[in-house]
């Protein structure tokens, strides 16, 4: 896909400001579709942020003793990157 998405610019913030953590991104098969960003630390604590353009943010945290619960949505929603990114700033901190 070209250009930079809100998806790619939260990865860019991730490695910028918390360089201990990796990030990947997983991109949709089609434009309108759902984009993951994968924020892993080497403790075990993990970060998904789900984005949809046109239709904000999903973030979900977990730790290595407390695994996800998979089909009941994410932990918190934003409509805009600034608040994902402060919501971010608390977990990664």
């Amino acid at each position: 896909m070209s250009g930079t998405t809100e998806a790619e610019a939260l990865l860019a913030h991730v490695g910028a400001n918390h360089p201990e953590w990796h990030a990947s991104v997983d991109e949709p098969a089609l434009p309108a579709g759902r984009w993951f960003v994968d924020i892993e630390h080497p403790d075990g604590r993990r970060v998904v942020v789900e984005w949809r353009p046109g239709h904000g943010f999903g973030v979900s945290s977990w730790t290595a003793e407390t695994p996800p619960s998979y089909g009941i949505g994410a932990d918190s929603t934003y409509g805009e990157l600034p608040d994902v990114l402060t919501r971010l700033g608390d977990l990664l901190a």
